[in-house]
């Protein structure tokens, strides 16, 4: 889950310029409560439904997400077939 948070970080650093992202924010997008993100990471967990929401709503490839694998972008991974 560490992985994925800081991907989760990577995509929307774009909507937060000037600022370090935190956990409270990936929480924030992934509309949970900071304390549940916590106890998610902390249990090596994966809300795969609630991070799958994420990627379709950011046009984000779920294997860059889940496995670091690809291109971020899901335009730029249907660009590559």
């Amino acid at each position: 889950m560490i992985d994925i948070v800081e991907r989760i970080k990577d995509v929307i650093s774009h909507d937060y310029p000037d600022k370090k992202i935190k956990d409270k924010h990936v929480a924030f997008v992934l509309e949970m409560r900071p304390d549940c993100l916590k106890s998610i990471k902390s249990r090596g967990l994966i809300p795969y439904e609630t991070v799958m929401m994420f990627c379709i709503k950011r046009r984000v490839s779920a294997n860059w997400m889940l496995f670091g694998i690809g291109s971020m972008r899901l335009d730029d991974a249907v660009k590559s077939l």
